[in-house]
This record gives C-alpha cells, sequence and structure tokens, in this order.
C-alpha cells in the first residue's frame, strides 16, 4: 500500500499540514478498504479536525495501519515547501517505532531544520539525486547544447559548477548567453559566498543582472 502529499506553495492546503493525514489516509483506503471501518470511527468525533496534528496522525494514519499490520509506504514529495513542518517531522519522528511496517520515503531540498531532524531519527537515511542515480549526463548534454559556440573549457567550468543541478545549468548558461565578458560572469557564477549554498549564488547573480543601477529598481 502506497499513501502520498505532495507539499506545494501553489495553494492554502498544499502548503500547509492542514489536510494532510486525511488525504493520506484517503489514499491508504482507496487501496485497502479494510482500513475504512476504523478511520471513520475516529472522525465521528466532532472535533476531529480540531485536534492536533499529532492526534490526527495516529487516528486517520498510525493507528488504522497499526492494526491491519501490513506493509505501506507511506511518500512525502516537497517537505521543504511545507509551512510549519516542525511539527509533522516531530510527529512522524515520534511514531516511527510504534507502526513498525510503514516506511517513510520524503523528497526535499534539504533545508538546515530538515538535515538536522535526518539527524536525530533513528534508522533514516538521507541520500543526494546524484548519490541516488549517479552522474548527471543530461545535464552535461544541455550545457554542451546551449554552449556549443563557446570553448570547451568554459563549458566544462559550467559542468563542474553546475554539479548535476539543471536548474544551476539553465540560469548559469541564460546569464552567459547575456555577457559580455564571458570569464568575468564564470567568475561571479563560481564559488558561492561564505555560508551560502550554490542556488544563493546563481541567484544573486541573477538578480543583479535583472536590476538596474538606479536605486528605485534596486
Amino acid at each position: 500500500m502506497v499513501g502520498r502529499f505532495f507539499f506545494s506553495r501553489d495553494t492554502t492546503e498544499t502548503m500547509s499540514t492542514r489536510e494532510f493525514c486525511s488525504k493520506v489516509s484517503d489514499a491508504f483506503v482507496g487501496i485497502n478498504p479494510d482500513l475504512k471501518p476504523r478511520i471513520d470511527e475516529f472522525k465521528k468525533r466532532p472535533d476531529w479536525m480540531e485536534l492536533s496534528f499529532e492526534q490526527q496522525y495516529e487516528g486517520l494514519v498510525a493507528g488504522p495501519l497499526r492494526v491491519l499490520n501490513r506493509r505501506a509506504i507511506l511518500t512525502i514529495d516537497a517537505l521543504d515547501e511545507c509551512e510549519g513542518r516542525i511539527e509533522l517531522m516531530k510527529t512522524l519522528r515520534d511514531k516511527q517505532s510504534s507502526v513498525p511496517l510503514l516506511r517513510t520515503f520524503i523528497t526535499g531540498r534539504p533545508e538546515a531544520d530538515i538535515k538536522q531532524w535526518v539527524m536525530k531519527v533513528d534508522g533514516v537515511r538521507m541520500a543526494s539525486v546524484r548519490e541516488l542515480e549517479g552522474d548527471n549526463e543530461d545535464v552535461e548534454k544541455y550545457i554542451r547544447s546551449r554552449l556549443e559556440d563557446e570553448p570547451s573549457d568554459v563549458q566544462n567550468r559550467v559542468i563542474r559548477g553546475a554539479d548535476g543541478l539543471f536548474i544551476w545549468a539553465r540560469i548559469a548558461c541564460d546569464l552567459l548567453g547575456q555577457a559580455l565578458d564571458i570569464n568575468g560572469r564564470l567568475e561571479e557564477l563560481e564559488g558561492p559566498s561564505e555560508g551560502a549554498s550554490k542556488l544563493d549564488s546563481i541567484y544573486r547573480v541573477a538578480l543583479k543582472q535583472a536590476t538596474q543601477d538606479d536605486e528605485p529598481s534596486r
């Protein structure tokens, strides 16, 4: 059985945990209706929607799965897009051992609080896309195609800078295509500022390029 929830900042419903438990339980019920009676019993409580996230998770997800005693997978996409994710992460950590047949697969950018949470949870493994998929040859092909008129050393520097990250490669190619001084622009793109991530650095260059020198535009 697989239950899934995708976080997104597009809407209030998908950027918060408010509907997380009910959506996940609906997904599990769609695969195994045997879960429905216990979930319906929990929803008879008139105040169930006002309960804490941990209480809803126990009543709609963890409790029914524990009773069913079958293997299940919970996938959570884009955890970094979730507002108020601290309570969700705490609940997943606290409830992990109580539902031994449930495995949770989470994707998201490695934000500081997410990385810290992973380090505190036993039995959790964190891996980057590169570790899972190996070198991303598509990114290299994309860069060489976009910069086919540039010398190979320029292409190679961009490939090293992208480090398999497509969004970095796309923005870098856009910026280099507008640059009068290719080497100067490359030096701006290479080596993020101290404490900054790779994307922080390239977005800073992109914003500088997009704004005028006058103060109102900045």
